[in-house]
């Protein structure tokens, strides 16, 4: 595609906020770098931030702090202008940015309005995945304050808010004593949490770029499971890549994360979240439409061994975006 001028879009107010400036620094970095016209907004809430947020008020110096209701202004003073969307969590994974920007006819990365919001509440997708044939574990959905008795759950179980990422929020519940601290952990972050049965096995995941599944990664956590730490600290996880799975199972897992994308209607890129089970049976248990591009990020380590860099994915997500969205290009 040819190059355009590029707004990329972080921070937000969502409870990943720090994660999101992250993945703006580093993008804008390499955009830069390969060429591009590149505008760093760091998009500000027009009122407090919501339950959960971890807004901090001081922008970092590489980017340009914006309002909410002065993002659409910003945006249009440069005709031509694409937004490569940074964003994660409430706010700007969840298909608001996207409707938002739909409405404004400027052309973003990354899947649609429709895609973003299932993908985002997890008990919906699961329903779309399972109807696809996509298999998915069980669970039930407790509004805010609505407690259950523990035997009414198989233990241990995961208990997760029902629209949040990075692992804000969850905890393994292994006893009935943890359910109650779990589901008002959870509750903190969203006004449901999902409680699903916990699957014991190794953690694999599999990005989609274009329609092209990626090699699949395993996830060696630090912690008991895959939390914020082992996301995002270094040396809180081992990435390996390609895993170190059979063929078969690592074809099956591409498969799957394909599955998931196309019946969710996701666009140009994701990244899905599996268990391999001990029995060898595998489960998806998120797909994620807007994954992280930090430096300790999944989906750039599959693409490095895909033999792109850190830019050429990049330009690659844009590419996929606008040609799927059939979006036109326009020269800077």
């Amino acid at each position: 595609m040819k190059k355009t001028r590029v707004a990329v879009i972080g921070g937000g107010w969502s409870g990943e906020r720090s994660i999101s400036l992250l993945t703006l620094k580093g993008v804008c970095h390499a955009l830069k770098g390969r060429g591009w016209d590149v505008d760093a907004v760091d998009l500000l809430p027009d009122r407090p931030a919501p339950r959960g947020a971890t807004l901090r008020p001081s922008t970092p110096a590489f980017a340009t702090g914006v309002r909410f209701s002065a993002l659409l202004g910003r945006l249009r003073r440069k005709k031509g202008t694409a937004v490569f969307l940074a964003l994660h969590g409430t706010g700007g994974e969840d298909g608001r940015i996207q409707g938002f920007l739909d409405l404004a006819g400027i052309p973003y990365t990354g899947s649609g309005l429709l895609a973003s919001a299932l993908a985002m509440d997890k008990a919906l997708a699961k329903l779309v995945l399972k109807s696809a044939g996509v298999p998915v574990p069980g669970g039930c959905v407790l509004p805010r304050g609505q407690y259950a008795p523990p035997a009414s759950f198989p233990l241990p179980a995961v208990v997760k808010p029902l629209a949040q990422g990075s692992a804000l929020g969850v905890t393994i519940v292994r006893g009935p004593a943890q359910l109650k601290a779990a589901l008002k952990e959870a509750w903190r972050w969203d006004t449901a949490a999902l409680v699903e049965p916990y699957l014991a096995g190794r953690e694999l995941t599999v990005g989609v770029l274009g329609m092209r599944a990626l090699p699949v990664v395993e996830i060696v956590p630090e912690h008991v499971f895959y939390d914020f730490h082992s996301k995002y600290a270094k040396g809180g996880s081992r990435h390996l890549c390609p895993a170190p799975i059979p063929r078969a199972i690592a074809l099956k897992a591409q498969s799957l994360a394909l599955r998931a994308h196309r019946a969710l209607r996701c666009r140009a890129y994701s990244r899905t979240d599996l268990i391999l089970g001990r029995t060898g049976r595998m489960h998806v248990l998120e797909v994620n439409t807007l994954p992280g591009l930090t430096s300790v990020s999944l989906l750039p380590d599959a693409a490095r061994v895909a033999g792109l860099d850190y830019g050429e994915l990049l330009e690659k997500m844009l590419d996929a975006s606008f040609k799927e969205a059939a979006w036109p290009s326009t020269k800077a």
